[in-house]
């Protein structure tokens, strides 16, 4: 009995145990004790054993659940393996194997109903007497749950728990991206913020969970009226921000105004209407920042505040006087 080191996803390494039984014939193993199985049947890993040319000749019953590559012993990876994956274990891991005695790294492998699924696989070479590979052992641990959980918390970091909309942390990474795309190549950008008006007063009057539906259901609106190339954000309280693309003045002003009837035209509070005011800008000289971007709508904001409720300013461009449309 050995005990051989495999690296787990995290890079730190565990140990698998071996067993060899000598039989009278030289050079020739008891197959269910080379290969371990019932040490390995209980593995929750897949676990394959392959020739020297990539051919499958062992799989414990947890590799049951994977693709049967054509079915059994001596069958090939084509099918067990997708396309890129099948490309790195046959031009990266079996052959630095070969040369280095171990390849670890992230792939992926087919399941019986041709699904996808993550795994951290590991290959290790094992030689005969010669010193030439007699056989890969391949473990392939399962990343599903792992990746699921990643996947929710990066959602969880990036966006709004109350309305499932981006967050401003979301929305901040989205304005750097689409600025410097719109800079790059002198095209338009719109921001637009968008604020409930007398949201303090309807929270004091419908309370504050009747408060959150309204804005959940405002996120719903919102959503439904952006294109997607647009982001649209959850900004601060009752404030939402709407980033879009390739917009120009008219365009901004146009989306504004296609906004607020929207909003008014919905029915948010049984028996009363709600309105939001909305302030736009839009990128006006190439070396404008994001914060100065959002500096001149928030200005436009206020204006139609002052002006409103349920009104739309156009923030003027860099170096106008105020007074936008």
């Amino acid at each position: 009995v050995r005990a051989v080191p495999v690296a787990d996803e995290t890079g730190a390494y565990g140990w698998i145990a071996e067993q060899y039984i000598e039989v009278p014939a030289p050079g020739i193993r008891e197959p269910e004790a080379a290969y371990g199985v019932e040490l390995l049947g209980e593995t929750p890993d897949f676990v394959l054993v392959l020739s020297p040319d990539g051919d499958i000749r062992y799989r414990n019953e947890a590799a049951e659940g994977l693709a049967q590559s054509g079915g059994g012993e001596g069958s090939d990876l084509s099918s067990l393996y997708p396309g890129g994956a099948l490309r790195t274990l046959e031009e990266e891991a079996l052959p630095r194997a070969r040369e280095r005695g171990r390849w670890h790294g992230e792939c992926a492998v087919r399941d019986q109903e041709d699904r996808s699924v993550p795994v951290f696989q590991s290959v290790i070479a094992h030689y005969d007497t010669r010193g030439s590979v007699a056989y890969f052992f391949v473990l392939l641990r399962d990343l599903s749950e792992r990746k699921a959980m990643e996947r929710q918390l990066h959602h969880r970091a990036s966006h709004d728990p109350l309305t499932g909309v981006p967050n401003r942390f979301k929305a901040e990474d989205f304005l750097d991206h689409a600025l410097a795309w719109a800079q790059r190549y002198n095209r338009p950008l719109a921001v637009l913020l968008a604020d409930v008006d007398d949201f303090k007063a309807i929270n004091d009057r419908v309370g504050r969970s009747e408060g959150d539906r309204v804005l959940v259901d405002l996120g719903e609106i919102l959503q439904g009226l952006t294109r997607r190339a647009d982001l649209l954000a959850r900004w601060a309280g009752e404030q939402f921000l709407i980033v879009a693309p390739d917009t120009d003045r008219a365009g901004a002003l146009a989306l504004g105004e296609k906004v607020r009837q929207a909003v008014s035209g919905h029915e948010l509070l049984e028996g009363e209407g709600l309105t939001l005011s909305l302030g736009a800008a839009v990128l006006s000289e190439p070396g404008e920042s994001g914060d100065a971007l959002l500096s001149r709508a928030d200005d436009a904001l206020a204006q139609a505040k002052k002006e409103g409720p349920g009104a739309v300013r156009l923030a003027p461009a860099s170096g106008e006087p105020p007074g936008g449309a």
